[in-house]
């Protein structure tokens, strides 16, 4: 499995559930002449709705990795922008869960971003803020457990750099993966979704089309079927009041990107227009 798909584990796969629940076989005490006394408890019942759970491994199995987009970028010749990130500071006014989960996702695509472009210095800074956000959304060990002082050795290098990074959020996706957490998962991936549109749309909004970053205005127009797949797994999450005005912008986007044609995934006018409203949802994420 490539770099970007472990990276994706955070925002995508980690909102497969696969449950591990207590409970299991239980003896009681038998007669020595009766060797069929033996009780077994009921399976546990899981809470997961199978609708989300199936949605989660359509969605897993049907797009991208959002790091594949904000990955593609140097390849495709544009220049590195520090203003495209969610600035470390803001970590602080995360309180509610809601918003932990959403800017984990963005932070994680904050990351990749940086780590493509060998912005090491910055790199840092967004794994602390990051592990800060996981700790309170109960997540910690998964970081501690992989980082420890390998960020500081491997500070330098870009393969190794992104390793440890990788490493750290597959084992957030295991310790996801065995517990009822789809709901901040489904956050995770709404971040790390918006975060790769916003990066990718801002800096080639205003950037003529040609051979080397053809494929970046047609990642683009793909990304309308994956948030076609991503609003229907939001419409399981509607009654989550905290989560509901986030899930009624995506509503409104979704039919921006619905409208789009094949023509306009490289047209400025229509560009801007889908940048203006991605980055209207994301700034009100990240504020």
């Amino acid at each position: 499995m490539n770099n970007s798909k472990k990276i994706l584990l955070l925002g995508v796969s980690i909102g497969t559930v696969m449950l591990t629940s207590c409970g299991g076989n239980k003896e009681t005490e038998t007669p020595a002449a009766d060797t069929t006394a033996t009780a077994v408890a009921p399976a546990p019942v899981s809470t997961v709705d199978e609708m989300v759970d199936f949605k989660f491994h359509y969605l897993t199995a049907n797009i991208p990795s959002p790091m594949e987009l904000v990955d593609a970028l140097p390849e495709a010749g544009i220049p590195f922008s520090k203003e495209v990130l969610n600035a470390t500071e803001n970590e602080s006014k995360y309180n509610t869960s809601v918003q932990k989960a959403i800017n984990f996702g963005i932070y994680s695509v904050d990351m990749a971003y940086l780590t493509t472009n060998e912005e090491f210095s910055l790199v840092k800074g967004y794994l602390n803020s990051s592990r800060n956000l996981a700790k309170s959304l109960d997540l910690t060990e998964t970081f501690d457990k992989v980082v420890g002082n390998r960020l500081s050795q491997n500070s330098e290098n870009k393969d190794s750099l992104k390793k440890v990074i990788d490493e750290a959020y597959y084992e957030v996706d295991n310790y996801m993966r065995n517990n009822e957490r789809a709901l901040a998962a489904t956050q995770m991936l709404t971040g790390s979704w918006i975060e790769s549109q916003f990066i990718t749309l801002t800096l080639i909004k205003d950037v003529a089309k040609n051979e080397k970053n053809g494929m970046l205005f047609d990642k683009v127009f793909e990304q309308k079927r994956h948030l076609a797949s991503l609003v229907s797994l939001l419409k399981e999450y509607e009654k989550e009041k905290a989560f509901k005005p986030t899930i009624d912008q995506i509503y409104e986007l979704n039919k921006v990107y619905d409208a789009m044609q094949v023509a306009d995934a490289s047209n400025k006018e229509f560009l801007n227009k889908l940048a203006a409203a991605v980055a209207k949802i994301r700034n009100g994420l990240v504020k």
